[in-house]
């Protein structure tokens, strides 16, 4: 009979299997949490999860369990999470996806076969294509929690792909209510890229949903106590203590110190490594060459698959098996064989000189291939490269980059990439098409969102076309090249323009995209008549050669061209004419774009709420079209840049907070960044807002669009102003009206414009040597805006220079209080009422110069404030207080202020929040509620507490009872 080395029963790790309990009953009520067990390498993260799972409170879960390898299939996206899935049973998978889209279904079949469905023809490949796929694998796990609960463990993921750790990513982000506990275990001090899967952690640790359960070392009475539950006797203290020391209390090298020399009486090796080396070196070569073997499989292996590897006939294989399973180095359950810990394979493969190592794979990797059932093509290029064959290992790293790209592992996909143009030189490939590999390669580093790669690859492609390259290739080269210089807007012309000499006058879908390309592109270069002309060409284009999705673009750019230019019902109906394409066809990205560009023409119109309303059409279109995930935040992002302007900030706020840590392209990047910087800046939170606002300019090139630069430029300036620093904010303004002077446009210059007025005024007021510059800074930034724009400007250009206007007179010392009227009406108008706030404010101060009419300042100013109080917008509140108080209007300005019950001083947001105050909810409560942090659902009840002027909790549901703000009576 085998010695025994482990521990019956689980040592040291009773809080922290309480702790997996509790949440595994919390997930049985609805609230989902990602469990992170962390610790040192054999310090007992996989027992815990074993004992775990083994619990009474796991026994009515769905438990599914899938592990990482360091070796073979380093790069096979979902790897752990495929190999956890196939355990649902499948029926119970069936049901799962009943209802679903067929679309959908498909998508999920790409990654489990079970499904028996095909991937659909013409699948997406757009760079959100991934987010989408995470989306629809967390609505799998929902729906087969609906039955019954899931655990969901996922081992070791200092070796996970990229595509497993964004998932868990995702859904530690996304995941609410869903009936799921997540427990991934995760190795210290260990992985490929120790300082990236570093800041991995510590960015997953930070999202509310995640719990960390660490392990440390083994204390010297539990070290004894496992001791003796193994050799069934007490330990001898003296022995307990040299080996707790040997140790440090790490349980799995207790154990190997047991079964290395009983209770360790011998001078102890050198290394831990050499601990396991020489236990492993009493074993025969004979064994010790099939561990050889199994050490660079990498992972679980089937014995059939062993078998061949090590070229052994039965029953000798399984007599040397049955000795390693006796010596506790491998176990068996029933299908698979593998080391008992991973640290016994890291020992035995890291003693294996290079040649011994190639050889082993070159084994490895025959037997794979001979055997494609048990294998995936990843991990045969793993092998095949770790064997130093340079033929196959191309032949299998293509074949491995196309299907991770078919499942949207982009990161995945460029790694077998890479190889692959590594070994081309190597590989005897002349009967393969190297342009087209390359071609194929740029695109899927563009998709992973690669800097400097797609680029690199689409000129090597180009260059492999020869000196007399076929024209429609060429074109689609120079096509390529043109789309990937995501901020130089110069060089994508210059290169639509190359691909567009490679072809003929005959129309084509190839031409019409071109063209289409080319007008957006001059769209963002604000060049409009280029753009049109170019718009029309695609349109006719397209209609000429059938293309109809080319002509669906065609109709989108035209649209936004056609609004900048002011023909709104002409733009809006060719926008229309582009969504319902794009619906016919079923392409969720040109739908998307249709309804991105109606709600700027909206914008352009003056009707922010339309397109508020626009943006939330759009999301419901990328919910129904399954593609929320890699869509819809663009639309939320949008949505809260408009509940900015029409001051609905706990709800923008609230779009930000859900998107926290969310991985985000770049324009989305730049609107959660520069939205949050205005919502903190606000609210008076300076600090915060420098940080968002620093990072979005980061985040701009010299080339970015107009749009962009003069966005967060206003944006930062506003910060500035508001923070009161007028000198910094005018000298910032210098620099990016510089920038974008001869690129304006006339949605977000204007504002930028406007602002850089508003801190020369300011500057010019405050008297010194530079009021005089700051004087003729206000003038001519004035001027420059009237010539600009004309009288089809959008409505709220022209309040803008409207405003800039009344700043130039405040410079001058002759600041109208009717002008200052007159804009705060016409942004009441628009609807942007903290921009109306700001000129009653300054209407305020123009009425109280000299013996003006304080009663009229006083209403100004009321409202003012009730606006600021609403909003939590302190700096406003301060800065009209210090009206009221220098003034001596407090009895006047509070007369009227208070004059506006407790509904009117409440946002919507917050009368919610009071609801479930009212109801005795916590702040946890309230935010699971809402769908909110818990961190912001306590800032709104410290505001509502500030609002009513109450103290407490109680107190504040007892004005709203009586106020009549929320339902019930005032006993409570």
């Amino acid at each position: 009979m085998a010695q025994r080395i482990t521990s019956p029963r689980l040592i040291g790790r009773e809080s922290q299997l309480e702790r997996l309990r509790l949440l595994c009953a919390r997930a049985v009520e609805g609230t989902f949490t990602l469990a992170l067990v962390t610790g040192d390498a054999g310090i007992g993260k996989s027992r815990l999860v074993r004992e775990f799972a083994s619990s009474d409170v796991a026994a009515g879960a769905l438990t599914l369990r899938g592990s990482c390898f360091p070796i073979a299939g380093e790069e096979a996206p979902y790897g752990p999470l495929v190999a956890a899935l196939r355990d649902v049973p499948a029926k119970r998978l069936e049901a799962a996806v009943r209802g679903l889209p067929d679309a959908l279904i498909a998508e999920l079949a790409s990654l489990l076969p079970a499904l028996g469905r095909q991937a659909p023809a013409g699948r997406d490949g757009s760079r959100g294509a991934q987010g989408r796929q995470y989306e629809y694998l967390l609505e799998l796990l929902a729906r087969l929690a609906d039955e019954a609960p899931v655990v969901l463990i996922i081992e070791d993921i200092q070796w996970a792909d990229p595509s497993t750790l964004d998932f868990l990513s995702f859904v530690a982000r996304n995941a609410r209510h869903e009936r799921i506990l997540l427990v991934a275990t995760h190795r210290l001090h260990d992985g490929r890229d120790l300082q990236a899967l570093e800041r991995y952690v510590d960015q997953l640790e930070r999202c509310p949903a995640v719990e960390t359960i660490a392990l440390g070392p083994l204390t010297l009475a539990q070290v004894s106590e496992q001791i003796a539950a193994i050799q069934l006797r007490p330990a001898d203290p003296a022995s307990t203590r040299r080996i707790t020391a040997r140790t440090q209390g790490n349980p799995f090298y207790v154990e190997e110190l047991i079964a290395h020399d009983g209770m360790a009486e011998a001078p102890l090796p050198a290394s831990h490594a050499a601990t396991l080396l020489e236990r492993l070196s009493t074993l025969s070569p004979e064994t010790q060459h099939v561990l050889q073997v199994l050490a660079a499989f990498g992972r679980a292996i089937e014995h059939d698959l062993l078998a061949k590897a090590v070229a052994i006939e039965e029953p000798a294989l399984s007599k040397l098996l049955r000795t390693a399973v006796d010596a506790h180095v491998i176990e068996a359950d029933g299908v698979t064989l593998t080391f008992r810990h991973a640290l016994t394979r890291e020992a035995v493969y890291d003693a294996l000189l290079p040649g011994e190592r190639q050889g082993l794979h070159a084994a490895v990797a025959k037997a794979l291939y001979e055997r494609p059932d048990l294998t995936d093509a990843a991990e045969l290029a793993v092998q095949w490269r770790a064997a130093g064959q340079p033929a196959a290992a191309l032949a299998a790293s293509l074949e491995a980059a196309r299907a991770a790209a078919g499942v949207y592992a982009y990161s995945e996909a460029v790694e077998h990439y890479t190889a692959a143009v590594a070994l081309w030189s190597s590989a005897d490939a002349t009967d393969l098409d190297h342009a087209g590999m390359l071609l194929d390669a740029a695109d899927t580093a563009y998709r992973a969102g690669a800097d400097d790669l797609p680029i690199q690859w689409c000129q090597l492609g180009l260059a492999a076309l020869g000196e007399d390259p076929d024209p429609r290739r060429a074109a689609t080269f120079f096509e390529r090249l043109g789309r990937y210089q995501d901020h130089h807007l110069d060089k994508s012309l210059s290169y639509y323009n190359e691909a567009l000499l490679c072809l003929d006058e005959t129309p084509s879908a190839e031409r019409a995209r071109l063209l289409g390309d080319e007008s957006l592109t001059l769209t963002l270069s604000v060049r409009w008549d280029e753009a049109r002309e170019r718009a029309e060409r695609a349109l006719a284009v397209a209609q000429q050669a059938g293309a109809d999705a080319e002509e669906g673009f065609a109709r989108s750019v035209l649209g936004l061209v056609l609004a900048y230019l002011g023909e709104f019902d002409a733009a809006e109906a060719q926008l229309e004419e582009a969504r319902r394409i794009g619906e016919a066809l079923e392409r969720p990205e040109d739908v998307s774009r249709a309804y991105v560009h109606l709600g700027e023409v909206l914008r352009l119109r003056g009707d922010l709420p339309g397109a508020l309303a626009v943006m939330a059409a759009g999301l419901r279109a990328a919910r129904r079209l399954g593609v929320e995930a890699s869509y819809g935040r663009y639309f939320a992002l949008n949505a809260a840049e408009d509940e900015f302007e029409l001051g609905h900030w706990d709800a923008a706020q609230d779009r930000i907070d859900r998107l926290a840590g969310a991985s985000l392209t770049w324009s989305e990047t730049l609107l959660r960044l520069t939205v949050s910087g205005q919502l903190a800046a606000g609210r008076g939170e300076f600090e915060r807002a420098r940080a968002w606002l620093d990072e979005a300019s980061g985040h701009l090139r010299e080339s970015s669009a107009t749009e962009w630069t003069a966005y967060v430029a206003a944006c930062v300036i506003e910060l500035l102003l508001t923070a009161g620093e007028p000198e910094q904010a005018l000298a910032t303004a210098a620099a990016e009206l510089a920038r974008v002077s001869g690129r304006e446009e006339q949605l977000y210059t204007p504002a930028l414009v406007a602002v850089a007025v508003r801190a020369a005024a300011d500057v010019a007021t405050a008297g010194g040597e530079a009021s005089v510059e700051a004087l003729h800074d206000a003038e001519r930034h004035t001027n420059w805006l009237s010539a600009f724009l004309d009288d089809a400007a959008p409505p709220t250009a022209r309040a803008q220079l409207a405003g800039a206007r009344a700043e130039y007179a405040r410079a001058r010392g002759a600041s109208s209080a009717e002008q200052w009227d007159r804009i705060a009406c016409e942004w009441d108008r628009l609807q942007h009422p903290y921009r109306a706030a700001y000129a009653r404010v300054r209407e305020a101060e123009a009425r109280l110069e000299g013996d003006g009419d304080r009663d009229a300042a006083a209403h100004a100013l009321s409202k003012a404030l009730t606006v600021a109080e609403t909003l939590g917008a302190t700096p406003l509140a301060e800065w009209a207080n210090a009206f009221v108080a220098r003034k001596r209007l407090r009895r006047a300005v509070v007369r009227r202020f208070e004059s506006a019950g407790p509904e009117e001083r409440l946002t919507r947001r917050e009368r919610e929040v009071l609801e479930l105050v009212a109801e005795g909810r916590t702040n946890r409560q309230i935010g699971g509620a809402l769908h909110i942090t818990e961190g912001t659902a306590a800032l709104h009840v410290s505001r509502i507490l500030g609002k009513l002027d109450v103290k407490t909790r109680g107190q504040a549901a007892a004005v709203a009872r009586r106020a009549g703000v929320v339902d019930g009576s005032d006993d409570g």
